[in-house]
């Protein structure tokens, strides 16, 4: 008899305490049927309003701000050249500048080593599956069927040995032809660092005997063999 008590009051409690927990169970989803944050009115983007006098919802920034971070005095350094202004979506009238901003060099602690070697890298990392990794256009990509009206760019040509320095970095900024934008990608000082680092490709392709020292042309400016002996 006191078994079967015991029994029926293990049973009892274990309903009770399956009751308190499907009641919690229950209260809990009450309590998220609420749903007033979800359909509160509120102004989505790009959506009309009738609250602003001019009918849109969005907001333009207020006149003379500057997002943080957002500040881009050296116009040179951000954009790879003066003046100019955009008309149907090309720049007209721009002057590309012939030599690396200082803003550029101190972003590499004023190494033109370090800048070098990270432009190598840059380069070899977006530049060479088309450019290729002397910049011939001969990269992978284009050997293995790209097809476009024009062809993939070829750095030693002659009009683009003589090309300012800026237009390399505007082109890595904002793209050219089928060559799409790759600031998302590259910042600023990277892409000055690849920039430079066309140069030195174009120079390594493009090398006159006469830019050789003349008392050692053939050692390319290595230590004379009596300094290597001491």
């Amino acid at each position: 008899m006191e078994l079967t008590n015991k029994t029926e009051n293990r049973s009892r409690m274990r309903r009770m305490a399956l009751g308190m927990a499907a009641g919690s169970v229950g209260l809990f989803l009450l309590a998220g049927c609420h749903i007033d944050m979800w359909v509160q009115k509120k102004v989505k983007p790009q959506t009309p309003s009738e609250f602003f006098a001019d009918g849109s919802g969005s907001r333009p920034p207020l006149a003379h701000t500057i997002a943080r971070g957002g500040l881009k005095t050296d116009e040179q350094y951000f954009t790879g050249y003066t003046g100019g202004q955009m008309q149907d979506g090309r720049l007209v009238g721009a002057t590309y500048v012939e030599t690396i901003p200082l803003a550029a060099y101190r972003a590499f602690d004023s190494d033109k080593h370090k800048m070098l070697e990270r432009g190598r890298e840059r380069f070899d990392i977006f530049c060479s599956p088309c450019h290729g990794k002397i910049g011939d256009g001969k990269g992978m990509i284009a050997l293995r069927g790209f097809n476009s009206k024009r062809p993939v760019g070829n750095y030693h040509t002659e009009r683009l040995r003589k090309m300012p320095i800026g237009h390399f970095y505007d082109v890595i900024t904002n793209g050219y032809g089928t060559m799409t934008p790759r600031a998302f990608q590259v910042e600023q000082a990277d892409r000055w660092a690849i920039a430079a680092y066309i140069r030195v490709l174009q120079t390594s392709q493009n090398a006159d005997p006469a830019d050789l020292l003349p008392e050692k042309p053939h050692t390319m400016g290595a230590p004379a063999p009596e300094a290597a002996k001491e």
